[in-house]
Formats: C-alpha cells, sequence, structure tokens
C-alpha cells in the first residue's frame, strides 16, 4: 500500500469518526486515555465494538505516520579502516588516509581517483552546514517517478 492510498484509507476512517477522536473526551477511554479521565467499564478492544473499531482507526493513523517519513539529512561516513590499535596522534602515522565510505550506515564503492569534496556551506543567518559530493559505484541506476505525495 503506498502512502498516499494509506492516507486515503486514514482520511475515511477519520470522516467516519469524527466525534472519536484520541485525546478528546470521546471514547470510552480503554485504547486512549480522556482529558477528562472516564474509563467505561466495558472490556476494551477485546469485547467492546467500540473500542475496537477506535483501537483500529489508531492503528491505521500510527501506519500512516510510519508511512510518510519526514526528509533529512544522510549521515556520512569518510573513515580510515585499519589493523590494530588507534593511529597515533603525532608524526606521519597521525594523518588519514580515508579507504571507506557509507552512507546511513550502508558501505559504498567509490574510484580511488574521485575523492570526496567536503564544504561547509551557509544556510541561514550564522548557519552553516557540510556539503559532500561523492562520486560511487552503482550496480543500477533508477530514474522514475513514483505515484504520492512528494
Amino acid at each position: 500500500m503506498t502512502a498516499s492510498e494509506t492516507l486515503a484509507e486514514l482520511d475515511a476512517i477519520a470522516l467516519a469518526a469524527v466525534a472519536r477522536l484520541p485525546a478528546t473526551d470521546s471514547g470510552h477511554g480503554q485504547v486512549w486515555k480522556r482529558p477528562d479521565g472516564v474509563t467505561a467499564d466495558c472490556g476494551g478492544p477485546k469485547k467492546c465494538d467500540d473500542c475496537s473499531s477506535d483501537a483500529l482507526m489508531v492503528a491505521a493513523m500510527q501506519q500512516s505516520i510510519n508511512a510518510v517519513k519526514p526528509t533529512s539529512a544522510a549521515v556520512v561516513e569518510i573513515v580510515e579502516r585499519h589493523r590494530g590499535e588507534r593511529m597515533p596522534e603525532i608524526g606521519t602515522g597521525s594523518i588519514l588516509v580515508p579507504n571507506e565510505i557509507r552512507i546511513n550506515g550502508q558501505r559504498l564503492w567509490a574510484p580511488q581517483d574521485s575523492p570526496p569534496v567536503v564544504e561547509r556551506i551557509e544556510v541561514g543567518t550564522g548557519m552553516s552546514a557540510v556539503l559532500v559530493t561523492l562520486t560511487v559505484m552503482a550496480r543500477r541506476v533508477v530514474i522514475d517517478d513514483e505515484p504520492g505525495t512528494p
């Protein structure tokens, strides 16, 4: 199920249950805590149809939230892997010669003659970030469109 289909399903469920929403004084207080503290003695989702419907709605909402992941910056690691102890902090042994690149924990192959380029960029008043330009080897490149919300 795509993110847009999940959101459409959630909208349909939410419209059907407009009067029963989490964090409100609606529902029996078994699936979500009501601000007024009331809890019905109905047996909860396993025994009560209303609570079961509320639990399905909350599960659909959580699935929708999980399906639409926010965009975030990548974690780029440019490291020198070596055997033995940590490199000395003085002398020629203190110079790092990176031999591994990872993006979000995934190791990547990179050509030896195209080293990573790291630049500081301004992203706002008094704020900066790092721009990393990498050349990596790809087994497959897909350029395509995907349905859904960008």
